[in-house]
């Protein structure tokens, strides 16, 4: 049998695809946060999840299969956070940047997925 060589193995555990419980689960972790790129906030998400969730899950899917990122979900708006002292000095602030909550929910289903084998890895190595 071919031997799988490291990145291998982490496409085909990552590139599965997307669960309807995955994309719950991570959608738990959401906090309501205003989105930068969108109008829609998570709390609209999770109001409408028997509806959106086949939605979210076919498109997660989509760019999982064609190894496509959609270019809109890459923008994100960066606002200035004062810090302290002098309002009128550029350093006193930080740089925040506001994404789109698209990109954020499948991040954290990515996220959660490399975790997992991250974990299977180290339990499978010790």
């Amino acid at each position: 049998p071919k031997e799988l060589k490291q990145w291998e193995v982490i496409q085909t555990s990552i590139d599965t695809p997307m669960t309807v419980n995955e994309i719950n689960e991570s959608l738990k972790e959401c906090k309501n946060k205003k989105s930068g790129s969108s109008p829609i906030t998570y709390d609209m998400i999770k109001d409408n999840q028997e509806f959106l969730i086949p939605f979210i899950e076919h498109t997660f899917n989509c760019i999982l299969r064609q190894h496509q990122y959609p270019k809109l979900w890459n923008i994100s708006y960066l606002v200035p956070i004062f810090k302290s002292a002098d309002q009128t000095v550029p350093k006193t602030y930080r740089g925040f940047a506001v994404g789109n909550h698209w990109s954020k929910l499948f991040a954290k289903c990515i996220t959660k997925r490399i975790e997992l084998y991250k974990q299977s890895s180290l339990a499978i190595s010790t």
